[in-house]
């Protein structure tokens, strides 16, 4: 941990040895503890502690950004003078003299003291128990269990100053049997929140219920998705639809439609980093203090995700969603990361009573873009997959793929879980969704197991 003294350096050395007319620092530091376990054994525990300045240099309409995890001033010197050489060298980049205002930050409860504690032998207290659960039904348990602290420092040279920290972990439980697997996992910003022992009976009997899993026939089907699904599923929908460079280009499937119907109107969907029930942060990697975000209310498109520089392409203001400098390897677009989608009032017992032939989905992997316009993905089912046969569940089933767009998915939304539960995205969000009954998804092809 850098601390927020030595951040507090950090970013006064670098902005007073800066000759750029506008220069942006951004420290994301902490320490990540990880204990992994298979076959109900832990096989590896690994900590990592680092922190890494990122520098923003403008001069003129041309930027350069360097990053470095050397801490000395020397260091910071030579990697400011390469943000500023770069700078001159770049091409001109519209509005790239845009910069957040100072702003004050809303007091968040993000820090959990137990969690920043938390030592190897306790997470491997908790994968002791977990295999004890697995071994009572004749199965073995796999996984990983993660905590964190994290600390964000933002500031620039129009007096932006914002710092944060925060604590996070997540467990995750795949019981395997000699012909099936069960899986479950959580995430929090504290231990005190997981609960390991309910986590490994939840995949084993997900486990048990799957073995000797039968094949179906690919097709349409009525189909329950789990919130890890669920959140699957949304976390590529705002990735394609919702990001305001993709809006601006026509590359978004809200472009030219907001204020329309693009879902059924019982969806809401919303981002909002304020709220702690989810991975709370008060404000963006440019600064900007978060805020409620409504990108779809009754199946209406609302809302689109700005950062300082694509809100000047258009003459408003950020919505607070610039993503980390990191993230820029991958896209330029600022993104929703932090979603919510309206619960109902139906338990999974109702779901599943309400179907006479029809899946039920624990969650996908190997999920894939196939058509951004659309909002079509492709993936595979995984860790328990079954099929429903008048109101029960009648059998596991082999995997299946799907190759469905998420707008008709959204559109054929008829029961949606009363529960929430908050699921990790892949890429530094986490969404709080309840399970979903959707009409007609389509599976496309079956797997061997």
């Amino acid at each position: 941990m850098v601390g927020e003294e030595k951040a507090s350096e950090i970013i006064d050395f670098v902005l007073k040895n800066s000759q750029a007319e506008q220069s942006e620092v951004v420290i994301m530091g902490g320490r990540s503890e990880l204990t992994r376990f298979a076959q109900s054994a832990v096989h590896q525990n690994m900590a990592e502690d680092n922190a890494v300045v990122y520098i923003k240099v403008v001069i003129g309409d041309r930027v350069g950004r360097v990053s470095t995890n050397k801490l000395d001033p020397d260091s910071l010197k030579a990697t400011l003078q390469q943000a500023t050489e770069q700078a001159r060298r770049s091409a001109v980049t519209p509005h790239a003299s845009a910069q957040a205002a100072p702003s004050s930050y809303s007091k968040l409860d993000t820090y959990d003291d137990v969690t920043a504690a938390y030592t190897p032998m306790d997470r491997v207290e908790v994968i002791s128990k977990m295999a004890a659960v697995a071994a009572g039904y004749g199965f073995s348990a796999s996984g990983a269990f993660t905590t964190a602290v994290e600390e964000i420092a933002v500031a620039n040279s129009n007096g932006v100053y914002g710092y944060t920290k925060g604590t996070v972990t997540s467990l995750s439980a795949l019981v395997a049997s000699d012909s099936s697997y069960g899986y479950a996992d959580a995430v929090s910003k504290s231990v005190g929140d997981i609960y390991g022992e309910a986590l490994a009976r939840t995949a084993a009997e997900k486990c048990l219920n799957c073995a000797h899993p039968a094949e179906v026939e690919p097709g349409e089907y009525d189909v329950i998705l789990e919130p890890k699904a669920v959140a699957t599923m949304l976390s590529f929908f705002a990735s394609l639809g919702f990001g305001a460079r993709s809006y601006q280009e026509g590359r978004s499937f809200v472009s030219g439609r907001l204020g329309q119907q693009i879902a059924g109107r019982n969806i809401s969907l919303w981002d909002n980093g304020l709220d702690e029930r989810g991975l709370a942060v008060p404000f963006d990697f440019e600064g900007v203090p978060k805020q409620r975000l409504d990108l779809i209310v009754d199946g209406v498109a609302t809302g689109i995700a700005y950062d300082v520089e694509s809100a000047a392409l258009q003459g408003k203001q950020s919505t607070g969603h610039a993503l980390p400098p990191d993230a820029r390897e991958y896209t330029s677009d600022p993104l929703p990361l932090n979603l919510f989608l309206q619960p109902g009032d139906s338990s999974l017992e109702q779901m599943i009573g309400s179907i006479e032939k029809g899946l039920l989905v624990t969650r996908f992997h190997y999920t894939n873009i196939v058509h951004p316009l659309k909002a079509i993905i492709t993936g595979m089912t995984r860790d328990g997959t079954f099929l429903i046969e008048n109101g029960r569940i009648a059998s596991g089933v082999k995997n299946l793929r799907f190759t469905q767009s998420i707008l008709t998915a959204l559109e054929n939304v008829d029961m949606i879980g009363r529960d929430v539960s908050l699921k990790a995205d892949d890429y530094y969000g986490a969404s709080l969704v309840p399970a979903l009954k959707i009409r007609n998804f389509n599976f496309t092809g079956v797997t061997e197991h």
